[in-house]
């Protein structure tokens, strides 16, 4: 007996889901699962200010759109067929700090097999669809396309996967639907050649391994082990501080740390904005700056200042980043640093345009420079 077929349409927003959902019920009469998003965002819509602003309650609205999705497709025991399915994650990537919590959960790994054997459709944007519907805050094709873009990586992690010998269940549906998984077709081709060479090359291992075997065994030696990046010797740790003078109001700012660290977060009011952090310092001349809010390569390290929908901010119209270069951070800085104080660094908050500060912005005051 077969399972009943449950059918997903994923992708990021104003790609029409919805309204291909909508077809496939009425078309062929099986359950439609909408999209809980927007049920659990009505339940919240008294804290819908603070849900722009709030990292933690960010959190728990991305964390309470898994659940309920995993739920309603529990709900349904028969055929379905839903408007999203992970594409949740790709917010939560986007807009919150839990994707990390959501990985782990074992819950996760469950549902990803429950959509792995059904029916998924990957819905790419249009610019001239990205209209606004009267439900979204605010429609920016930039963020569409970022979305796109995780709904799209994820896809790709999932279908490889997928077992090889499976093939692509959709062939038939693409004959008469809009939408077409031609990823999940190019992925199993990808799949087949990578099997195909990895059977060569252990071939070609095997055959290697017989020759060596016949000849006398010689003694291999081991390369030393460095010592990781963190426990290296001369390493001190630097205290920072990004001081956005005049930022413009009503713009969420934070420090860029590791992925999906928003440090800092704040929104932007009438008055300067300070952000403390903290760096790693070799003792080279000049210094190498690590930690998680260094980017860039070993050559050319700065930080950045995030706004909008770099910083979190769920809905956000834009998202910028402005980049701090570490260039005049000089190893005499360094070592006075080590003394006490820290290294201060000043930008202007508003670019010409008005918005928030955005690219590699100048330093005011000549660069960074000690401060007690």
């Amino acid at each position: 007996m077969q399972p009943p077929l449950r059918i997903y349409l994923v992708g990021a927003h104003a790609t029409g889901k919805t309204t291909l959902a909508r077809w496939i019920r009425d078309h062929y009469g099986i359950p439609m699962i909408s999209e809980v998003a927007r049920s659990v965002l009505a339940e919240m819509e008294a804290q819908l200010d603070g849900l722009r602003s709030n990292i933690d309650l960010v959190n728990r609205y991305q964390h309470e759109v898994f659940v309920r999705q995993i739920e309603a497709e529990r709900a349904q025991p028969g055929a379905f067929v839903s408007d999203r399915a992970f594409c949740n994650l790709a917010y939560a990537c986007h807009h919150a700090t839990i994707l990390g919590n959501i990985a782990g959960d074992p819950r996760l790994l469950e549902y990803m097999n429950s959509v792995r054997s059904g029916l998924v459709f990957f819905l790419r944007p249009h610019k001239e669809l990205v209209v606004a519907d009267g439900v979204r805050a605010g429609l920016e094709w930039e963020e569409v396309v970022r979305i796109d873009g995780m709904v799209k990586l994820m896809l790709e992690m999932f279908a490889c996967r997928t077992s090889r010998s499976s093939r692509c269940r959709c062939r038939s549906a693409c004959a008469s639907s809009s939408a077409c998984c031609r990823s999940r077709d190019t992925s199993s081709a990808r799949r087949r050649t990578a099997t195909a060479s990895n059977r060569r090359v252990c071939a070609r291992r095997t055959v290697r391994g017989r020759r060596r075997s016949s000849t006398s065994a010689r003694p291999m030696a081991r390369a030393p082990k460095s010592k990781p990046e963190s426990s290296r010797d001369g390493e001190a740790e630097l205290a920072l501080r990004v001081i956005v003078v005049a930022p413009p109001p009503g713009y969420v700012f934070c420090v860029q740390g590791k992925a999906g660290e928003f440090l800092g977060a704040r929104r932007s009011s009438t008055t300067d904005l300070v952000f403390d952090v903290t760096v790693r310092a070799t003792d080279d001349d000049p210094p190498r700056l690590l930690g998680p809010v260094a980017q860039g390569s070993p050559a050319e390290r700065f930080l950045y200042v995030c706004t909008g929908s770099y910083a979190g901010e769920l809905h956000a119209l834009s998202g910028r980043r402005a980049k701090l270069p570490f260039a005049t951070i000089t190893r005499a800085l360094v070592q006075r640093a080590k003394k006490g104080g820290r290294l201060v660094a000043r930008i202007a908050g508003t670019a010409k345009d008005g918005g928030p500060a955005c690219a590699t912005v100048p330093l005011l005051d000549g660069g960074w420079r000690w401060q007690e």
